[in-house]
């Protein structure tokens, strides 16, 4: 997901397995006025001995009806309000621009990892997160995220 303030986009893999998780990570970004993209290289290392099949068997889980909302966030996390210096971009021609790219990773197996970017647009970019090419689903172990500290 997008902070307005830090204009990050982040996407948090927890507990990271090498044959799920291995990959080429992208997020696309577009708005009115174009489109950029970039990717960052994910690699999982292997820890002997952890054994990866599921707890539970997939067959075993009901349908999701998805998380209950709170007031003030909408289906994509917090929304946020601009705060003073963000009020004079719209009065600007828009504009969509990649400040700061993917990272490629190396991460231990089981441990959390966090991609980040940097996206600078008006009117705000939809961002969506790709694996290997494919759209990625939103779970537990992925999760789009706000970071408002950076």
């Amino acid at each position: 997901n997008y902070d307005i303030h830090t204009r990050t986009a982040s996407l948090l893999i927890d507990a990271a397995r090498p044959a799920t998780d291995t990959g080429r990570y992208t997020v696309h970004v577009e708005n009115p006025v174009g489109k950029d993209q970039t990717t960052g290289e994910v690699n999982v290392e292997g820890t002997p001995g952890i054994d990866d099949r599921p707890f539970i068997e997939p067959s075993k889980f009901g349908k999701f009806d998805g998380p209950l909302r709170t007031a003030g966030s909408g289906p994509r996390g917090p929304i946020l309000q601009p705060d003073e210096t963000m009020r004079d971009r719209e009065n600007q021609p828009p504009w969509i621009r990649l400040v700061k790219g993917l990272e490629d990773q190396l991460i231990d197996e089981s441990k959390a990892a966090q991609l980040a970017c940097i996206i600078d647009a008006h009117p705000a970019a939809t961002i969506n997160w790709l694996k290997d090419g494919q759209p990625l689903i939103v779970s537990q172990r992925f999760m789009p995220e706000y970071d408002q500290k950076s």
